[in-house]
């Protein structure tokens, strides 16, 4: 109750807001619309160039389809004196690697705008070391790329677990932006290390085997003190083990002796190494290193299996649907090892070839791409297939994934034979969503509504304005919860074309890729004016020939055992789109149930924070009829009391 009465106040004021600036006469037209008209009376030099920057005509035909593309309501004023400056905020991801040769070192500056490279002063971008400092300081170079983030590539390595401060000179932006943070602040990840890989080497001839461990720490380490405090143990006794450091100082290869590993027991492995300190000596490695290895009871002769490979579709780390190869062993292997010796090709005869070479001609193949789970050697490994990038496959998108018999696990038992298997891997979701979360677009700035879309050719553009008469049949026929996405309780009988007026349009999109997300905004006030009111807009997928796309359906209960792949992708079937409510207003409200079933109401306004007086306040039935109405006090305040009829007809909706 308390939800649908706070919706029905929200559209009764757009209702009053709407009536306000159709009656030029009415003697208590709020401040607000008054200073607006002074602001509009003194900028008549302005208004000389209102033919540049008025937005493309759009036909009062509502069914001509029209190209926004070359809209001019999106092209960057001029003006000098600027009295509603865009917002600009911006968030920071931290470097994830210290290496200044590997790219997750990187520092991004990740703004709101998607323009962002407009809010900066002219010939900047070639100084903005100038403006933006990084305390404590790390050598390195500032850029700007893809018009949202700032990058900073570093010459030096970063300090572990240490506090950066990034200050950024508000005198970089132009006038026209509000920038209201200028410093922002992250800290680097402590000094810590992972196991890259380990394996026991495969020497059929000799009854003696080595074991290999290779640890990689994320800051450059003080090899000296690894070199004295390192030790490596069989079982309780320590033995000598030969140490060599990586070339790029981040990791470390420890070797056994040759021993004799064959036992009818399992044999204990262990490597010690203290909390040693950085190679700068500014920080201490997190934890001790204390890792061991369990070496199975080996007998010659016996080998080990695949269980299983399959294909599934999974989100990747940014939230794309990616094609995935899952294979799963029952020893484990290392991957890098498991890459040597298997190959996904597109022909039988390409199998026949990666076998004859014994896994070392690939055939024609597509590049496996490995998903990083942090173990080295494992008893499942997933890889990533962008398929959709060769166009040839059409649409039985099928490859034979194939294993020479030369794969060894880990304890250096060999594969117990040949594999291959012909993998279908299934198209990737076509999808349609509205970027913003929210219902709510304030009267004073840009009515833009940006999409975000998958896998589709273009847009088919509806935007509709509700009309004000049969506001009450959003709450009747719809299941959404207030303003935001739509539902419609039965879609066949009602929808929006029953309440709203329409503008349509075609929007093309610069790429069609089903992995990386493209990127359209539109601009309401190219349709319907952008005036005060209630607006529907809905945007379906389009192929190239014009054809709405319809989602696909896709169910992989089935793979529930691997507890790595729980983010699944789900769709249901039904047209690529989206659609919303989006209400234009420059006041907002705040309505309180009281126990004494009084509601108080108070609206203020959006651009300055302040109390609207005179607002119109109005409660309506299901069958549209006023049930209460007001207007609220110079505090911006109405009061109500809350009653319920014998007629439900009468009741608020």
């Amino acid at each position: 109750m308390k939800n649908k009465l706070l919706v029905l106040v929200v559209l009764s004021l757009f209702m009053f807001i709407i009536s306000s600036c159709n009656n030029s006469k009415d003697e208590n037209i709020s401040k607000p619309v008054m200073q607006e008209k002074q602001v509009q009376k003194s900028d008549e030099k302005q208004a000389q160039n209102k033919n540049e920057n008025m937005p493309a005509k759009i036909s009062d035909n509502p069914n001509e389809q029209v190209n926004i593309t070359e809209s001019s309501a999106v092209k960057q004023t001029s003006e000098k004196n600027v009295s509603n400056k865009v917002i600009l905020t911006y968030s920071l991801k931290k470097p994830e690697s210290s290496n200044p040769d590997n790219v997750l070192s990187n520092l991004e500056i990740i703004f709101s705008s998607d323009s962002s490279n407009k809010a900066f002063k002219d010939n900047i971008e070639n100084n903005l070391d100038k403006y933006i400092k990084i305390s404590p300081a790390v050598k390195g170079k500032w850029l700007l790329r893809d018009s949202k983030y700032l990058l900073f590539a570093p010459q030096s390595e970063w300090k572990a677990d240490t506090k950066y401060k990034v200050s950024i000179d508000k005198n970089a932006f132009n006038e026209y932006y509000e920038v209201p943070k200028t410093e922002i602040s992250f800290t680097t990840n402590p000094f810590t290390f992972k196991v890259d890989s380990e394996k026991i080497s495969s020497e059929y001839d000799s009854d003696k085997r080595e074991y290999s461990l290779h640890i990689v720490f994320n800051y450059l380490f003080d090899q000296k003190q690894f070199k004295k405090e390192a030790k490596f143990y069989v079982e309780d006794k320590e033995v000598p083990a030969k140490i060599t450091f990586d070339k790029d100082g981040y990791g470390a290869l420890i070797k056994s002796p040759k021993m004799n590993l064959f036992s009818d027991k399992d044999v204990l492995l262990t490597f010690t190494l203290p909390r040693i300190k950085s190679a700068d000596g500014s920080s201490t490695l997190q934890y001790e290193i204390n890792h061991i290895y369990v070496l199975n009871k080996i007998l010659e002769g016996k080998s080990f299996f695949i269980d299983d490979v399959r294909s599934v579709i999974l989100k990747d780390e940014s939230g794309n649907p990616r094609n995935v190869l899952v294979v799963a062993f029952s020893q484990p292997v290392n991957q890098s090892e498991l890459l040597r010796y298997s190959s996904l090709v597109y022909s039988r005869e390409d199998v026949d070839t990666v076998l004859e070479s014994n896994g070392e001609n690939k055939g024609k193949n597509m590049p496996l791409i490995p998903i990083n789970t942090g173990n080295s050697a494992d008893l499942v490994y997933s890889f990533y297939v962008d398929i959709d990038k060769d166009k040839s496959l059409g649409s039985e998108r099928a490859l034979y994934f194939v294993i020479d018999k030369s794969l060894e696990s880990v304890s250096g038992k060999p594969l117990n034979d040949d594999y291959y298997k012909r993998i279908s891997f299934d198209k990737l979701p076509q999808t349609v969503n509205i970027l913003q979360k929210g219902s709510l677009l304030s009267l004073k700035s840009k009515k833009m509504v940006t999409f975000e879309t998958r896998g589709v050719a273009g847009l088919q553009l509806e935007v509709g304005k509700v009309l004000p008469e049969q506001v009450q049949h959003i709450i009747n026929f719809t299941e959404s919860e207030g303003l935001g996405d739509v539902s419609f309780k039965n879609s066949y009988t009602m929808d929006a074309a029953n309440f709203a007026v329409f503008k349509k349009a075609n929007l093309p999109l610069a790429s069609s890729d089903p992995v990386i997300p493209s990127y359209a905004t539109i601009d309401l006030e190219a349709y319907l004016g952008g005036a005060p009111g209630l607006y529907y807009v809905k945007a379906d997928g389009i192929d190239r020939n014009g054809n709405m796309i319809y989602k696909s359906s896709y169910s992989y209960d089935d793979y529930d055992d691997y507890d790595d792949y729980d983010d699944e992708y789900d769709s249901d079937s039904s047209y690529a789109g989206a659609s919303r409510f989006i209400l234009v207003t420059d006041m907002y409200m705040i309505a309180k149930e009281n126990n004494n079933n009084q509601v108080d109401v108070f609206v203020a306004s959006i651009s300055n924070g302040e109390p609207v007086k005179n607002a119109k306040v109005e409660v309506i039935a299901k069958n549209g009829l006023s049930i209460v109405s007001g207007e609220t006090d110079k505090n911006g305040h109405f009061k109500y009391e809350l009653s319920k009829s014998d007629d439900s007809r009468n009741n608020p909706i």
